[in-house]
């Protein structure tokens, strides 16, 4: 069995293959460019090789992959370097080998600090045994903020739902979006807030460049508040046609400052008709902030449920977990003093690319 990097002047075809077998044709990862902007194109790489996707492969031919995403976390005074595990996956056939315990391996031998969001319980088995922090396996928290009940009843029909209300509130100021060129204000604003943050993404220009203005299928705006010298900042996009919701992708900013732009924020979703605003992440910051602007948590039997409704996916258990292994090991923090959200990973997969 060979362990090497994905080639993709040389493994395209073959991994468009192996991706169609395991995830079915619509995979995002059999679209070529996707695949190159994920995981060879990232302003954070470091790694030499052509991608930072690894294949375990016999007799030639791909049976296992575990790709990586280059990004940087920010700890105390200090940022260095972290991939996010992603599309871990092993052919059935080769499965029950320990092949996907090697692979995860390899990984940690390649990479000092490593990550995952969102993995099932056999999975959490395999990282807690190769030293990763799992914090309990304790959820994301989801926020919502309801806009019209009509097409959510069903969904709100469950007991621990009843009582969610409906934001009210007058018309936004006028949000403009960030533009390209305005970036390194936004930098600028992460900055000076990254201390409150604990342990997060360093949110650079260059990364916040590729990731939502690069990125191969999603539409995503940037809103900061106030627009001449911003103190906060949301990352944005809307989902789905018949049932339309805001998706808030990443926040951060001073405290009052956040709760002003989800105010804005709302009022925006809202005067393009849509039902609902959600944003989801770990850690307790800006909880206040949120439900001042008028969201409420989700229980976390029901925080898994709440995508289905803009999206044909087979309803499943809530997998939205944290597990990090950094270096030194005495230097991980408390679940509530981390701060990851959907921008992180590959948490957020716009319609075109949710396979």
């Amino acid at each position: 069995m060979e362990l090497r990097s994905y080639d993709p002047a040389a493994d395209q075809i073959a991994l468009a293959d192996f991706a169609a077998r395991m995830y079915g044709p619509a995979s995002f990862l059999c679209n070529e460019g996707y695949v190159k902007w994920w995981f060879a194109s990232s302003p954070e790489r470091r790694s030499q090789e052509p991608s930072d996707v690894l294949l375990a492969c016999d007799s030639g031919r791909i049976v296992a992959m575990n790709a990586h995403i280059a990004s940087s976390v920010c700890q105390d005074a200090e940022s260095r370097p972290l991939v996010w595990l992603a599309n871990t996956m092993v052919d059935p056939a080769y499965r029950s080998r320990g092949l996907g315990v090697r692979m995860i391996e390899e990984s940690l031998r390649r990479y000092e600090n490593v990550g995952s969001i969102s993995f099932r319980p056999d999975a959490a088995r395999v990282l807690g045994h190769l030293g990763f922090e799992l914090f309990g396996l304790r959820g994301m928290s989801r926020a919502v903020a309801l806009l019209d009940r009509a097409p959510l009843e069903q969904f709100l029909n469950d007991e621990s739902l009843r009582a969610l209300c409906v934001v009210v509130g007058g018309p936004s100021i006028d949000l403009s979006p960030v533009p390209i060129e305005a970036l390194g204000d936004v930098e600028a604003v992460w900055q000076r807030v990254r201390a409150r943050y604990g342990v997060s993404t360093a949110r650079s220009a260059q990364l916040l460049e590729w990731r939502y203005f690069h990125h191969p299928s999603g539409s995503y705006k940037l809103f900061a508040h106030p627009s001449t010298e911003p103190r906060a900042v949301a990352v944005v996009r809307i989902d789905g046609r018949t049932l339309r919701a805001l998706r808030i992708v990443d926040l951060f900013g001073e405290e009052l400052a956040v709760g002003e732009l989800l105010e804005h924020v709302v009022a925006f979703a809202r005067e393009r008709a849509c039902a609902f605003v959600d944003f989801h992440c770990t850690g307790r910051f800006d909880r206040g902030a949120l439900e001042q602007a008028g969201f409420s948590w989700l229980p976390p039997e029901r925080a898994g449920s709440l995508p289905t409704l803009l999206n044909p996916v087979e309803l499943r258990d809530y997998h939205e977990q944290l597990a990090l292994r950094l270096s030194p090991a005495s230097r991980l923090p408390d679940y509530d003093r981390t701060y990851f959200t959907r921008g992180d990973a590959d948490r957020d997969r716009p319609p075109s690319a949710l396979s």
